[in-house]
């Protein structure tokens, strides 16, 4: 738990101390930002983020031959889509280590990921994850294989173990490991995660012509027909930045960079034998990811159900069920769901209250600690609403005001909106 600041800290002082100069980090996609803000909170690291358009990672990756940065950051999909070109940047400006976050991505020897790690070549390397064994000891074969461990030939025959003793043996020497009971004390009721995810192409699109629309002009084909007041204009913005299905635009993961996120959350969390409680502020995107994620066989609660207990009686009690998908206005109170530790906002309500209610919903009264994965949307509305609610939102052991409506938390971040627009015109 809490294994990403250590390590950018071990980092910066290796470099401090001149054992090494630059390092590439390895993780998945929607922790690039959490990564990136961490080094900002807690070291100095000149970090760079490889990501975007392949004319746009060009540019990323002659700007990194012509300055100096500390860490380069990348997922493990553009790792794999980009190799020939990071071992091109190794060979000019070697990496003295690789970390690989989330390191259960590479266990199997066969996947695409799996095979391409062992192409680049550092000095130093570490395996970083919370679940380096999902279905058995053979998971770690790969891991171990990058790490060049060398008594991985008495350990595996092929990629199975065959010798178990001699396996924990070299895992106590070399393996730092941190469990939840040794830190549970010192842990707050909730664990809030700031995810930024990146709007898809036509999502974009979409956005920056609705944020430029000037009050009455029209757009054919969308569930709304024009955009009369401010007001309506930032509504849509809320919406787009979440789906752009949800006022009739393009549909699926093209419409949307927070649905592939959900899934790609809800799969470390179903690893970990852990449950989920997904929130939206629509009831629409309720629906569509209610049908995206069945093969999690989720239960649903929005105004429209009318089983809702029996929804929740399947989440609670079927181990198969391992989400339950909720509009957030019908599905703050009047039910629990403590099976669950994790809170997943693909956008967030209008009151710091009713985040702590929605939060409330999987708490059980303090002898656990609740992981909060908010969705904020790259350079949208998201970005602001999140600054307004501040850290009042995640106070779920007390009671907290209300504070203000929708309508008036809007016109605040319509406020603040302007402000960032008149900065950017000066």
């Amino acid at each position: 738990m809490g294994k990403t600041a250590p390590i950018l800290c071990s980092h910066e002082s290796k470099i401090k101390a001149g054992q090494m100069q630059c390092g590439l980090y390895i993780t998945k996609a929607s922790l690039l930002q959490d990564i990136y803000k961490q080094a900002q909170q807690f070291t100095h690291l000149r970090v760079l983020i490889v990501k975007g358009t392949i004319e746009q990672r060009i540019r990323m990756y002659a700007d990194f031959s012509n300055q100096q940065y500390d860490l380069i950051v990348m997922s493990y999909e553009q790792f794999h889509q980009d190799i020939n070109r990071v071992l091109h940047v190794h060979q000019q400006h070697p990496f003295d280590v690789c970390y690989i976050d989330e390191a259960h991505k590479v266990k199997d020897a066969e996947s695409q990921i799996g095979q391409v790690i062992h192409q680049l070549d550092t000095e130093e390397r570490y395996a970083i994850t919370a679940t380096p064994v999902i279905n058995g000891a053979d998971d770690l074969h790969n891991i171990l294989k990058w790490l060049r461990w060398p008594v991985a030939s008495i350990v595996f025959y092929a990629s199975a173990v065959v010798n178990v003793e001699a396996l924990k043996e070299a895992l106590s020497i070399s393996m730092i490991r941190r469990l939840k009971k040794d830190v549970m004390q010192n842990l707050s009721p909730v664990i809030p995660y700031h995810l930024s995810v990146e709007l898809t192409e036509l999502q974009r699109e979409l956005y920056d012509a609705v944020k430029g629309a000037v009050p009455g002009e029209l757009f054919e084909g969308f569930s709304f027909y024009h955009i009369p007041t401010l007001l309506a204009k930032y509504t849509r913005l809320s919406q787009i930045a979440e789906s752009c299905e949800i006022v009739g635009g393009v549909e699926g993961t093209a419409g949307s960079g927070k649905l592939e996120r959900v899934e790609e959350i809800l799969e470390d969390i179903v690893l970990r034998g852990e449950k989920a409680v997904v929130f939206s502020h629509s009831r629409v995107f309720v629906e569509i990811m209610h049908e995206y994620l069945e093969k999690y066989n989720p239960a649903l609660l929005h105004g429209g159900i009318k089983n809702k207990q029996q929804q929740v009686d399947t989440f609670m009690n079927d181990p198969n069920c391992r989400v339950i998908v909720c509009s957030e206005a019908s599905s703050r109170e009047g039910w629990t769901g403590t099976v669950a530790n994790n809170v997943i906002f693909t956008s967030k309500p209008w009151s710091p209250a009713y985040v702590a209610q929605c939060i409330g919903r999987v708490w059980n009264g303090g002898d656990k600690s609740i992981h909060v994965y908010s969705f904020i949307g790259e350079g949208t509305v998201d970005e602001t609403l999140e600054k307004l609610l501040g850290e009042k939102q995640y106070i779920i052991d007390q009671p907290v005001k209300a504070g203000l409506d929708r309508g008036e938390m809007l016109r605040l971040l319509i406020k603040e909106e302007e402000k960032l627009i008149e900065a950017v015109v000066q």
